[in-house]
């Protein structure tokens, strides 16, 4: 339970959106109730089936927007398959081989542990569980925690979900049942009998063509009960393999899932597997906005901006694709850099040699911005801003013969200038996200979401623009990995 006591205090300080009408939350048998004004919004199940699922989806209009089958059974009009299919929820189907996704199979997600934090602003529910395999034994656990929050035109449940390797190696498979998804009402469909509605991402693809397809989000909306409304499933920008590819199909399904790539991309099968390594964990970020009127209406993309806090000078695109080295200078006889798993992992060489990976583009004022996860050896890597004699340090120092992550450092004059806060901040062998906001020859560091340094270069030795490159140091034997890397020029 400290576990869970430590996130609620950490979600009980983040910044909620504006909201009208007063939440409220009570645990009852098996479930966790949320009403806004005293109407029920949603319940969260987790003892009724194989793994939990939020039921019903109330609309601002009073209406469930996700089926209502099989938890009931009261509309003619609901296709009775896919049992599995309960509303919204969140499970894969090839976790180290076992089906967490069809129910009846033998897998099941097991709550072990739950805290239930109830305000008028805001709702949220944090649990622990256990995924047993259909013998009993343990595949892996995860940590959830679901805020709700409520405006005038919408509600959301915010969805971070660390999946952690706490009894061995986790291999989540390469196929298309899963992950985070949700089921519409008939009349929300783009086919069937009473079908009147849409499906749009944040790329403009819309019905059909939705499926398998990379996007930010998805949204799924359509007449009900005679008012228009909607649900999106936002993928946050810190996930792995952001953006995700989408399990979404015109009878109302709707999946973000990073891992299906053999299906969505005709790649060899296993190419969309994703390992944690024993001890290590992923966490997976996402937003369920439950909204008036259609996509565009709601203004889905500005309402995804203000998710993941972008604001409208800071828009950020990738700058690694997640596949290959394209925009990227890779070094003569690489034997350091690698693709693998959407991520670009840097290991030494046998002779200690060091090197660069250098953007193939110039940039001058600019935010980038990634995720780093350092790993065996003594880390000392960094980022070079528009020239090797400007970088932001990642790990340790060889002069220093310590951790100096965040602090700029520049040949011949040391480090002008120490970060503040990153030992409290710094994750060793978990993803960090770093972000760089470079105008001019200032720089702030950010760690995790914490400013770290503003630093302001006096050496001289600042130039107006150039590339950006990741260093991996030379007499060093270490390995570091990066992911989710991307620019904005401002």
């Amino acid at each position: 339970m400290y576990e869970l006591t430590a996130l609620l205090a950490a979600f009980s300080v983040l910044a909620t959106t504006s909201h009208a009408g007063k939440l409220a939350a009570s645990k009852e048998d098996g479930s966790v109730r949320v009403t806004v004004d005293g109407n029920v919004f949603t319940a969260y199940h987790y003892n009724a089936a194989d793994r939990p699922f939020f039921y019903p989806l109330i609309a601002p209009t009073g209406d469930n927007i996700t089926r209502h089958w099989p938890m009931k059974d009261i509309n003619k009009d609901e296709e009775r398959d896919h049992k599995h299919h309960r509303s919204l929820w969140y499970t894969h189907g090839d976790v180290n081989g076992h089906d967490f996704w069809t129910e009846g199979r033998g897998p099941k997600i097991v709550q072990t542990a739950l805290a239930v934090e109830s305000r008028t602003d805001k709702v949220v529910i944090a649990c622990e569980n256990e995924w047993h395999a259909k013998n009993g034994t343990i595949v892996c656990t995860d940590s959830r925690t679901h805020t709700i929050t409520t405006d005038a035109d919408s509600r959301i449940i915010d969805f971070e979900i660390t999946i952690k390797a706490s009894h061995g190696k986790v291999v989540l498979g390469d196929t298309k049942e899963g992950s985070m998804a949700f089921r519409v009402a008939p009349t929300l469909r783009t086919k069937g009998k009473v079908a009147k509605g849409n499906m749009l991402n944040s790329e403009g693809v819309s019905g059909k063509a939705a499926w398998g397809k990379k996007a930010k989000w998805c949204d799924y909306y359509g007449p009900l009960n005679g008012k228009t409304v909607g649900i999106a499933i936002m993928d946050h920008k810190a996930n792995p393999r952001h953006p995700t590819t989408w399990h979404a199909r015109d009878y109302g399904l709707c999946c973000a899932n990073p891992f299906g790539l053999s299906y969505f991309e005709k790649k060899p099968r296993g190419t969309g597997n994703m390992e944690i390594k024993a001890g290590e964990s992923v966490t997976f970020k996402y937003r369920v906005l439950v909204h008036e009127g259609t996509a565009e209406e709601a203004d889905v993309e500005q309402q995804y901006e203000r998710y993941v806090g972008v604001g409208a000078d800071e828009a950020l695109t990738p700058l690694f694709n997640g596949e290959d080295f394209t925009g990227w200078k890779v070094p003569a006889d690489n034997i350091w850099w690698k693709v693998e798993q959407g991520e670009i992992r840097c290991k030494s060489g046998p002779k200690k040699k060091g090197s660069t990976l250098w953007s193939e583009k110039q940039y001058k004022n600019f935010i980038v911005e990634f995720d780093f996860r350092m790993g065996d050896g003594v880390v000392d890597s960094g980022i070079f801003l528009r020239t090797s004699k400007q970088q932001v340090q990642i790990g340790n120092s060889g002069s220093k013969k310590r951790d100096m992550t965040g602090s700029v450092y520049v040949p011949g004059n040391g480090y002008p200038l120490e970060a503040e806060g990153v030992k409290d901040l710094l994750k060793l062998k978990d993803w960090n996200t770093m972000k760089v906001k470079v105008v001019g020859k200032v720089y702030t560091i950010t760690l995790n979401g914490t400013q770290v340094l503003v630093y302001d270069d006096q050496t001289g030795k600042a130039v107006e623009a150039g590339t950006i490159g990741f260093q991996l140091h030379p007499a060093r034997n270490m390995a570091i990995d990066f992911r989710n890397i991307e620019i904005g020029e401002l």
